[in-house]
């Protein structure tokens, strides 16, 4: 998991130069290593930050095997030993306004500590020249060292009290070089940020010297090719316990090898008559939708359903196969089955947040979306996020005005982006309340396919077929 966040456009001082292409070349590439990314650009104010690394914690905090990585790029500030990120707002008079208008480091330290998982890697590429001439003498140049709280691994562009480079090309320097070595095999967390101080240090003559302070002592890689992957994740576990990784959730009774010959118990006789083919049957809305109309939002040129896909049946009247247990939502997996499940197997969840589907039940061609109607693409979503400009960063203008546990929207776009959560493809759940995560029909030529989530970025690739997200329609 990661949070990337990028301040270019400062409303008081000169915009820095890289930031945004910072931080957006830097999410592409964690995306790539399979990273599940939070993106927040130009954050305005000390809570926009604040409401990202909640949710980062939120994410983090669910599993101690989660790798977590913070990544910021803007002004950074240093008074009386103490850090600041500084919002777009930013505009400080007195040493007092650092804490009612700025976000002390501590605060984002304190979060990584508390959420326990195995490793957060905080990436600062924040140390250049104070602007802020109004209380210079009491801002020292750089930032402070700090104390690296267990299980992290803290990276300073440059060494404390010292200034980093904006660079004159599209990245700065530190995150060019990052970005150069992030993406290659086999190269080891340690030996990838020695490589990116080397070259930083040769480039800028001596004037600029990352600097890392860790208090973790494992070995993380963020690209493995998956062969190598398998194999050492077979190595560190004792035979007897091998099978017991990928079944540790399944019933005690359970047989594992089961899953080489079974096949999920599925019921795919037509039943014509119940097929759905208008939408307020075929959505099963809560009564509270009376009509058509106030079921749908018309935005810009799109018109999108406004509640998630809560069907059973495919299109042509095929019963589309429930999966309970985590054992039979794994088979649905493994055969490229159909499935689908309400979170948590709770049906009070699908009155309200809808169906959760796996991918193999979206791409089917018998067809999920009622006629006049289809699941969208990347683009069209693409074309959503363009129309609701500025509202991303925090999802406000998205997200329904109930059922979010923290950060209620205003849904100002009338989108009702409901937090519906997702289902891993071992069958666990995660995120409920809390996060969105919608499939679209955009498949690449690597077999991934392209989600969209509410929490940060608009736009994620996934391998994980066997994954259940939520699904929304939009009118022919």
């Amino acid at each position: 998991m990661a949070l990337v966040i990028g301040v270019k456009d400062y409303e008081f001082v000169s915009p820095l130069s890289n930031p945004l292409n910072d931080a957006i070349d830097v999410s592409a590439a964690l995306k790539e290593q399979g990273f599940t990314v939070i993106q927040l650009l130009n954050p305005s104010t000390k809570r926009e930050i604040q409401e990202g690394v909640l949710q980062y914690y939120d994410l983090i905090a669910s599993s101690r095997n989660t790798s977590g990585l913070i990544y910021y790029s803007g002004h950074g500030l240093q008074v009386d030993g103490k850090n600041y990120l500084m919002p777009t707002s930013s505009n400080p008079r007195i040493k007092a306004d650092l804490d009612d208008q700025a976000v002390n480091m501590t605060y984002i330290l304190q979060a990584m500590e508390q959420a326990g998982n195995g490793l957060n890697i905080f990436i600062l590429d924040a140390c250049r020249n104070s602007p802020f001439r109004s209380f210079s003498r009491s801002v020292n140049p750089g930032l402070s060292q700090v104390n690296a709280p267990k299980g992290s691994y803290i990276v300073y562009a440059t060494s404390p009290g010292s200034v980093a480079s904006d660079g004159n090309g599209r990245n700065g320097l530190f995150t060019a070089k990052f970005l150069k070595y992030v993406k290659r095999e086999n190269i080891s967390l340690e030996s990838l940020f020695k490589n990116v101080a080397k070259e930083v240090q040769e480039e800028s003559n001596g004037d600029q010297v990352p600097w890392i302070n860790y208090s973790y002592f494992g070995d993380f890689y963020f690209n493995v090719p998956q062969e190598r992957a398998r194999a050492e994740n077979q190595e560190m576990q004792p035979k007897d316990a091998q099978k017991e990784v990928f079944y540790s959730r399944s019933p005690a009774n359970e047989d594992p090898n089961e899953l080489n010959t079974e096949t999920l118990s599925i019921e795919q006789s037509p039943t014509k008559k119940e097929a759905y083919t208008d939408i307020p049957n075929y959505l099963s809305f809560n009564n509270e939708y009376s009509d058509v109309k106030n079921r749908t939002a018309i935005i810009k040129e799109q018109e999108w359903l406004i509640r998630n896909l809560n069907v059973s049946l495919f299109r042509n009247g095929d019963k589309i196969p429930q999966a309970q247990t985590n054992r039979e939502w794994r088979l649905a997996n493994k055969n490229k089955q159909p499935a689908w499940c309400f979170y948590k197997n709770d049906s009070s969840n699908g009155q309200s947040y809808g169906k959760l589907y796996n991918w193999y039940a979206v791409n089917d061609p018998r067809g999920l979306a009622p006629e006049g109607w289809h699941i969208p693409s990347s683009n069209e979503f693409s074309t959503l996020k363009a129309e609701v400009s500025g509202t991303i960063n925090s999802g406000k203008g998205f997200k329904s005005t109930s059922y979010w546990n923290k950060f209620t929207g205003n849904n100002s776009s009338g989108f009702t982006a409901l937090p519906s959560g997702w289902r891993f493809p071992d069958g666990s759940f995660a995120q409920l309340g809390k996060a969105a995560a919608w499939w679209t029909t955009t498949e690449s030529k690597n077999n991934k396919v392209w989600y969209v989530t509410l929490y940060g970025g608009m736009a994620t690739f996934t391998k994980q077929k066997g994954a259940g997200f939520a699904v929304r329609c939009i009118r022919d």
